[in-house]
Parts: C-alpha cells; structure tokens; sequence
C-alpha cells in the first residue's frame, strides 16, 4: 500500500491467485512477469473506486518473476500468489 512504487514479489517461476483492494482511489497498476520493471506484462490495470473487493486470476502463471509497478498514492491491495 501507499505511495507509487516498484514491488518485487517473486523471482522465479509461480502463479497468481487473487488480488483484493481495500482502496483504489486514483490508482492504477501494471504486473509483469519479471523481477523488474520490463517484459512480459500479465496485466495492466486501471482501478476505480467499484474496484474494491476480491479478484480471482485462476492461478494465471508466470515464469520470470512477479513485479507489480503503481502509480498514484492511494493503493491499498493485497496479492495472493505463490
């Protein structure tokens, strides 16, 4: 949560589960298959405040790593993966 940033959750090979938002507010986020800024991307998402709540990704898979970049200040997300 909180200000934009760079998040590297995982190197190496896994899968995302699910992410759940308690805020949203003027966010929006990318997640890559990478332990850095670049490559593949998995996602590109812009949020809004309907966005609060769980999403299911069913296992969506990535092989690289797992690094998700935020822009604004008012994120607030929890990222279930393995």
């Amino acid at each position: 949560s909180g200000n934009a940033a760079t998040h590297i959750l995982k190197y190496g090979a896994g899968a995302i589960h699910a992410l759940i938002f308690n805020n949203t507010s003027g966010t929006s986020f990318i997640i890559y298959d990478n332990f850095a800024a670049s490559g593949n991307i998995i996602g590109t998402i812009t949020t809004a405040t309907a966005a609060i709540g769980s999403w299911d990704y069913h296992d969506a898979p990535f092989n690289e790593g797992l690094c998700i970049v935020t822009t604004g200040n008012g994120l607030d997300m929890t990222v279930i993966y393995e």
